[in-house]
């Protein structure tokens, strides 16, 4: 997450908020992006495209980290009763949205 001096570079020296206000335009930016890159995993992407992101999407992390995600994803799909992409795409998102906090 970016700090508060980050934000205020980013937003530009002439702009005058309050750490408050900066905070809720933080948190926004956050809600919007989270928002924005679950429907691109949700309605994008076929299911072929989406596995083969998957795995794209975990090649950068650590092995360990990669085969926790790999582990969840079954373990979600078999107490879900769902198919793997679906567990795939619910794993990413908790994912992406745990990175945020």
């Amino acid at each position: 997450m970016l700090n508060l001096d980050q934000c205020r570079k980013l937003i530009g020296a002439d702009e005058t908020v309050t750490d408050e206000e900066l905070e809720q335009i933080r948190e926004q930016v956050y809600m919007l992006a989270n928002i924005v890159i679950s429907d691109y995993i949700n309605q994008s992407l076929s299911n072929d495209e989406f596995s083969n992101n998957f795995e794209n999407f975990i090649r950068p992390l650590p092995p360990k980290k990669q085969r926790e995600l790999k582990r969840r994803t079954v373990s979600i799909a078999e107490s879900e009763n769902l198919s793997l992409d679906e567990a795939e795409r619910i794993v990413i998102t908790k994912h992406i949205a745990q990175q945020r906090d």
